[in-house]
């Protein structure tokens, strides 16, 4: 395996994926609402869509990414969702733009663990954090730099400017996908530690399920996601802006300082984790964003507003960002050493599924608490449950099998 040249394509066609999401990200809800005169308790329900059928497609997409090599699944998940992004650009109506996010769910369940598979393939043993690590770099730095192009291309009542950046989308996301195509084309199917094409065995889509290890590890997994990435997308911004008076432009410069923090700091935290113990890590993250929601609820008291809540709400989403440098890379690995080489499609789609059923779940748990009409009532159950997750790390060391709580061989 040539490390230099699988690094090259990796990066390349990460960067250009991650431009086109960040050209369309921020403004979905806000193209159906003001582009397309939605409602938005209706934009949000269609928007929800891609998050359900992500979720539902997430085994049998497992299933299948098994079955091929895996730059095949990341070339067919490209094309589905640049093939969705044209479909919203002229989505005249709310089924239109359902059925296009449908598409949209199902090539993100098939494209985020194929992903996976293929860094954690063509990286070199040694490598295969730092792997993980700077691609997970390389996707925030490519989402801010299209949120900063898109913003300047995007006028909020003007459909035809919201039609510009789904297509400049699409058009990358192509582009992506011949990247992948040509630099992994003659890569094998499955491979080993030693290099070895792997012989796919068959079995059930639903194989993990029966892993006793696996399951423990994803009842930690799922409320960190749950109550940590969950709440970032579904639940801060609504909280800062209701209980701590935070502007706009104050909410834009935490998720600012979340990104560049991730992007300036992931290659230097990353010599750290290579040293940890993966439980320990994971119980590192857990601890880490209870103090951001802790923090997040310190700016909310009444006694505290002004220049030092809204420093205080900034701070807390640089945190949770030196928080996610830790987290992706081990999460992936842990996700990917488990698996039997043969199942690993099955096994990342799992802990994918998890992403669609935190943003089903996680904004309405959201919405639920911040309702109550206390700063209290959202900032204490997930800091809680953030903690609870964490404890939960802790015992999962005493059961993870040597090769996935160790770090690599060269870093022992």
């Amino acid at each position: 395996m040539n490390s230099r040249r699988n690094s090259f394509f990796l990066t390349t066609g990460s960067a250009v994926m991650a431009f086109g999401d960040g050209l369309t990200l921020p403004y979905l809800m806000v193209y159906l609402h003001f582009g397309r005169g939605l409602p938005l308790w209706l934009a949000g329900i269609v928007v929800s869509v891609a998050g359900a059928t992500s979720l539902v497609a997430s085994a049998p997409a497992g299933a299948m990414i098994d079955r091929m090599r895996p730059v095949h699944g990341n070339v067919i998940g490209l094309l589905a969702n640049a093939v969705s992004m044209v479909g919203l650009a002229f989505s005249p109506s709310a089924p239109w733009a359902a059925a296009s996010l449908v598409l949209g769910g199902v090539s993100g369940a098939v494209l985020w663990p194929a992903r996976s598979v293929l860094i954690y393939s063509v990286a070199e043993p040694e490598l295969r954090t730092k792997s993980f690590a700077a691609q997970f770099a390389v996707i925030n730095a490519g989402i801010g730099l299209g949120g900063l192009v898109g913003g300047q291309i995007v006028q909020l009542h003007s459909v035809g400017t919201y039609q510009v950046v789904f297509l400049v989308q699409a058009a990358a996301l192509c582009i992506a996908a011949l990247v992948f195509e040509i630099g992994f084309k003659s890569f094998p199917r499955l491979v080993e530690d030693g290099g070895r094409d792997v012989q796919h065995e068959r079995g059930g889509m639903f194989k993990p399920l029966r892993d006793g290890v696996f399951m423990r590890y994803m009842a930690v997994y799922l409320p960190i996601t749950f109550f940590g990435y969950g709440q970032l997308d579904g639940g801060w911004a609504a909280y800062v802006t209701q209980y701590a008076g935070a502007t706009a432009r104050v909410v834009g410069f935490a998720f600012a300082a979340n990104t560049g923090v991730i992007v300036l700091s992931q290659m230097l935290v990353v010599r750290y984790v290579v040293r940890l113990r993966r439980s320990r890590a994971l119980a590192l993250v857990s601890m880490v964003w209870t103090l951001c929601w802790l923090i997040t609820l310190v700016a909310a008291m009444p006694a505290l507003r002004g220049l030092a809540a809204d420093a205080l709400m900034i701070f807390s989403l640089g945190l949770f960002g030196l928080a996610e440098t830790v987290f992706q890379p081990v999460a992936s690995m842990l996700s990917n050493e488990l698996a039997p080489p043969d199942q690993r499609g099955r096994y990342n789609a799992f802990t994918s599924a998890a992403w669609g059923a935190s943003g089903m779940v996680g904004p309405p748990i959201a919405g639920a608490l911040i309702g109550i009409g206390s700063a209290l009532a959202w900032a204490v159950p997930v800091a809680t449950a953030c903690a609870a997750s964490g404890l939960g790390a802790l015992r999962l060391g005493k059961i993870l099998p040597k090769r996935a709580e160790y770090p690599e061989p060269a870093e022992s």
